[in-house]
């Protein structure tokens, strides 16, 4: 039982050399008129440049928004402290400080927690601001430009010009 020799592609194929070659000899009799025939010339139709033709092969974004989630989730964010009784004790006192001045609307420097709108967490920022008023009702205090700050968000105040120290 001999068998003739297969060719290195016939764990690919599973062809003989001879098999391939009556493939081959078929492909060239059935597609030979076009196989090497050169590309049509349109010469009624403008070819698009270059650079537009490109464009078919630039790069989409399969998953919509997908940036926008590692960009949230690589931004950092800290938790809202809790304030020991001393800056409690400091932050009661500014207050009373800008209740007292209030008709001058005094400018103040404070630093308050801003929480993120998309994740847990959230970061303090430093504003230097001139109060308006003051909303005891409501725990805040309204801003020159109206802007509410709430009280449970405040971890300092501190007035520049004022004469007292705490």
């Amino acid at each position: 039982m001999s068998e003739k020799p297969k060719n290195a592609w016939h764990n690919v194929y599973g062809i003989s050399s001879e098999e391939l070659q009556n493939a081959k000899e078929a492909v060239a009799k059935r597609y030979g008129d076009i196989l090497y025939a050169k590309r049509p010339d349109h010469t009624g139709r403008k070819q698009n440049p270059s650079h537009n033709r490109a464009a078919q092969f630039l790069p989409f974004a399969a998953l919509t928004g997908f940036e926008t989630e590692i960009a949230v989730e690589g931004r950092y964010t800290e938790q809202r402290v809790e304030l020991s009784s001393e800056e409690m004790e400091a932050l009661e006192a500014g207050l009373q400080e800008v209740r007292r001045t209030i008709q001058t609307m005094p400018e103040v420097v404070l630093e308050r927690f801003e929480p993120d709108p998309d994740k847990a967490g959230g970061c303090y920022r430093e504003i230097r601001a001139r109060i308006r008023k003051i909303d005891e009702l409501h725990q805040r205090l309204i801003t020159e430009e109206g802007e509410a700050i709430a009280f449970s968000d405040l971890r300092t105040l501190v007035l520049p010009n004022s004469q007292t120290e705490w």
